[in-house]
């Protein structure tokens, strides 16, 4: 029965290899935790990233409509002082 005993002591012990086991396994946890709230951070940014593109695109549909709209005021206003300068040539 002493070997029993014997047996069963060093079966309920735990090595110190063991007890230093314990806090290497929170190690992985806390990358986790780290490495899961980089990962949100990731996907937040790309969605704004995503956003900002889009926005990109739609301020430079707006510059190009704004050019159009500008040249053709242009070529107006160039259109009704030509007449002009022609009715003021024609009365001479």
């Amino acid at each position: 029965m002493a070997g029993q005993e014997q047996s069963r002591a060093k079966v309920s012990r735990k090595s110190p290899a063991s007890k230093a086991a314990k806090p290497s396994a929170a190690v992985p946890n806390a990358m986790t935790k780290d490495s899961k709230q980089l990962e949100l951070r990731v996907k937040i940014a790309e969605s704004e990233c995503e956003s900002l593109k889009s926005e990109l695109a739609a301020t430079r549909e707006e510059i190009h409509l704004l050019k159009s709209k500008h040249a053709q005021a242009v070529n107006q206003i160039d259109w009704v002082l030509d007449s002009l300068h022609n009715i003021v040539d024609n009365k001479h």
